[in-house]
């Protein structure tokens, strides 16, 4: 399945980014994480908030939800940005 094709938007994006402020705050490794991620915050924050201390380990980890796509190779296509972040948002 291809999770782009169901992506619910930036707005949708944005309005769940700010649910993770808070935890985001206390990220011991924001920077390290912050620095694989491009200086993307919203993504920063999402992926702290599922992987805990897995994320940056999650990030290099091939991803069944995203079509056997690594998170970071997402990042280099607009595309695959909507597949991860629908990906994150369906995550519980």
């Amino acid at each position: 399945m291809e999770l782009e094709k169901y992506y619910s938007g930036e707005q949708s994006w944005l309005a769940y980014t700010k649910m993770f402020d808070e935890v985001w705050q206390n990220t011991e490794f924001q920077n390290e994480l912050l620095e694989l991620l491009n200086g993307q915050v919203d993504l920063a924050q999402v992926i702290y908030y599922h992987n805990q201390e897995n994320s940056i380990n999650w990030l290099t980890k091939k991803v069944p939800a995203l079509n056997g796509v690594t998170p970071i190779a997402c990042l280099h296509d607009k595309t695959l940005v909507k597949r991860l972040k629908e990906c994150l948002m369906r995550m519980k």
